[in-house]
């Protein structure tokens, strides 16, 4: 079957694998003020974080806090918050995976943590729509 828009051939009766992707890279911010230098001598690069919306933070009402386990160890920064703020608001905040892909103890502590955010490998999904067409 061909998608009469883009002239896509796709098959409704099969799976479409969803590779991921990165969505962003940055630093972590904040990470002298939370709990990352409790738990600094145990990340390690691929470490898997967490994020957590924080929309009734006093500071920024699109606050992305990171957590390694259950402890905040910082946030995303700023200038990159909001479009991750709308995927939370949106309950889509679990299709993300963040991972450490810089760790520089010599460096100022807001560039000493670097992460990576990537879309997840989704599973493979079935287009029940294209069954209707």
């Amino acid at each position: 079957m061909v998608c009469q828009y883009c002239h896509t051939k796709f098959f409704p009766d099969s799976f479409i694998y969803q590779p991921e992707r990165t969505f962003l890279s940055c630093n972590l911010a904040g990470f002298e003020h939370w709990g990352g230098l409790q738990v600094f001598h145990r990340l390690q690069i691929g470490t898997q974080l967490w994020l957590h919306a924080e929309p009734h933070n006093p500071y920024d009402p699109q606050a992305v806090a990171v957590y390694y386990q259950n402890i905040k160890i910082g946030y995303i920064p700023r200038k990159h918050n909001a479009p991750i703020s709308a995927l939370a608001k949106m309950g889509y905040l679990n299709m993300l995976g963040v991972f450490i892909t810089k760790i520089a103890p010599n460096q100022h502590p807001e560039r000493q943590i670097g992460l990576t955010i990537k879309t997840r490998n989704a599973n493979p999904v079935l287009f029940e729509t294209a069954k209707q067409l």
